[in-house]
């Protein structure tokens, strides 16, 4: 089903945004914001995909995905926010981003749950 395999394409995207962010915190301070940039960019794309989900899922499922967009559009501004800081400052909000990023594959995963349990409509 694509609308499922859309959903594990999601969560799989998460799971890479949030290894991502736990790399870039692991590096020297100096090497993280361009790791960061590299995340925004997995997020923007993960982004994108919850919207074109949203548009075809039901309203479970869809309020499940509204909600893992929601939580990368936190992740996304703690980013951009990170890009514009000092490197100290920096390594805070990389630590808040790691946080968004377990919410983002949680919501993603309970998104996936969702669409897999929900009863296929048909028209």
């Amino acid at each position: 089903m694509l609308n499922n395999e859309s959903l594990e394409r999601a969560l799989e995207q998460a799971r890479e945004l949030q290894q991502s962010i736990i790399d870039a915190f692991s590096k020297a301070t100096d090497e993280i914001k361009p790791q960061i940039e590299s995340s925004l960019h997995t997020a923007r794309d993960l982004q994108a995909t919850f919207a074109k989900h949203m548009e075809a899922e039901a309203e479970m499922v869809c309020k499940n995905t509204a909600a893992a967009k929601s939580r990368l559009e936190d992740y996304l501004t703690l980013g951009f926010h990170a890009l514009q800081e000092s490197s100290e400052q920096t390594r805070g909000l990389a630590k808040k981003m790691i946080q968004q990023a377990v919410k983002v594959v949680d919501a993603a995963a309970a998104a996936a749950d969702r669409s897999t349990a929900a009863p296929a409509k048909e028209e």
